[in-house]
């Protein structure tokens, strides 16, 4: 890849070799903190074209919108190259684009400091990020650095329906609290390739997708340092190829709000428990987790975690890997757990307010059990017959689908409702 900024390339040398020092240990235990990207020398904008705004509010759908303001600020069709643009203030975005402009911009240095007081809005709206993309704009970045050393502060953030982001071999680090590395919200659309993104703060989600957004991500790295900062935490849709996720004190992926992760091929990791987490949901929609390909690794605990939500799961050809714990907990609410050419091993436990539905097709294999002290809530198995269970203790369900012959019962028994099925 031909980077035409220095600054890019050095800043991506240092995050990746951190990433080759947490895929190392990435199951044995949680790692140190990211070491710090570097900003590029990109020559800084001409003074006397940068445009300081008033703060702006903006109604949408009824609902007050903060706005606030832009240390530069594009609002007309361009193309900009090699230039720097900063921000020292509260509530001020270093770059904005907005107005519904398409525009361009190649080998930057973004910086943003100055902390929000305004958490909410810069959490919904963008209001303190470095680089802030709405009112349906178009807008393009493309080989540059956006460094984030503030509270509330997220590094990129696009906003309201309409509106589109296109990332491109981009550095992205925040240091802040609650300051999230590439964020879209109410509708916004996401696309990048190639990102690097790193956070150090608590409650700073690499990817965090807002319900209404979409984004896609292909290639890159992705890392947390902070608790409660997931590699990827969605309350919208989110599909993921070819990166590696990796979380060093959070969950790595966490969905709430009928949000959706689809994963191909990806790496990910957690330095804390559980890797994938399902929120409670006040809306009682469906959250969807989808993995095929790549590796989901935990240091300890749970793999899988449900709480009071309905959910679904799909996993094809993912290796599995954890040092204990449970492979799959649900605590209230419903999850389908659907496996294809797909290998389990570990514990599955539910508790009297869940039902879960575990379906192993296409070649799938489990090594484990299913509440062995004894019935809880309601579960039902699928074996379809070309996929094998073998029992490491007694399994006490509600139903079985399937044949008896493919399960290895190595001394102990299935039940269902309170009977043995296995011999």
């Amino acid at each position: 890849m031909h980077l035409k900024n220095a600054g890019y390339g050095r800043a991506v040398a240092c995050i990746l070799a951190a990433a080759l020092l947490m895929s190392a240990a990435a199951c044995r235990g949680s790692e140190a903190l990211l070491e710090d990207g570097t900003v590029s020398d990109a020559a800084a904008v001409d003074s006397d074209s940068v445009q300081k705004e008033e703060p702006q509010t903006e109604e949408t759908s009824g609902e007050a919108v903060a706005n606030g303001a832009g240390a530069y600020t594009v609002a007309a069709d361009t193309s900009e190259s090699g230039n720097a643009y900063a921000s020292d203030s509260a509530d001020e975005n270093a770059l904005r684009v907005e107005n519904g402009c398409t525009a361009d911009v190649s080998g930057a240095a973004v910086e943003k400091t100055g902390d929000s007081p305004n958490g909410d809005n810069s959490a919904r709206y963008g209001l303190d990020a470095a680089v802030l993309i709405f009112d349906g704009a178009a807008f393009t970045l493309r080989d540059s650095n956006v460094t984030s050393d503030a509270s509330g502060a997220d590094g990129v953030f696009a906003y309201g329906a309409g509106t589109s982001l296109t990332l491109d071999d981009t550095a992205v680090r925040t240091v802040g609290e609650s300051s999230r590395g590439v964020t879209a919200a109410a509708g916004a659309f996401l696309q990048a390739s190639g990102l690097v993104v790193t956070t150090r703060g608590v409650s700073a989600a690499a990817i965090r997708c807002e319900s209404g957004g979409a984004m896609t991500f292909a290639g890159g790295t992705y890392l947390t340092g902070g608790a409660e900062s997931p590699a990827v935490s969605s309350a919208g849709s989110v599909t993921v190829s070819d990166a590696t996720l990796r979380a060093n004190g959070s969950e790595a992926i966490a969905i709430e709000s009928g949000g959706s992760v689809m994963l191909e091929d990806c790496a990910v990791s957690s330095g804390a428990s559980p890797v994938v987490a399902f929120c409670q949901s006040a809306t009682g929609e469906c959250e969807a987790f989808r993995m095929s390909g790549g590796s989901l690794c935990g240091n300890g605990g749970d793999l899988f975690l449900v709480t009071d939500t309905n959910c679904s799961v799909a996993l094809e050809g993912v290796t599995l890997a954890r040092q204990d714990g449970i492979l799959l907990r649900v605590r209230g609410g419903t999850c389908s757990f659907a496996c294809s050419g797909q290998a389990l091993d570990g514990e599955i436990l539910t508790n009297e307010d869940s039902q879960l539905d575990l379906s192993l097709a296409n070649g799938s294999s489990f090594v484990g059990t299913v509440n062995p002290d004894g019935a809880a809530g309601e579960v039902s198995v699928t074996l379809d017959d070309t996929s094998t269970w073998s029992l490491t203790g007694n399994a006490y369900i509600s139903s079985f689908t399937g044949s008896v012959k493919n399960v290895v019962a190595n001394g102990y028994a299935v039940y269902v409702d309170g009977k043995a099925i296995t011999k």
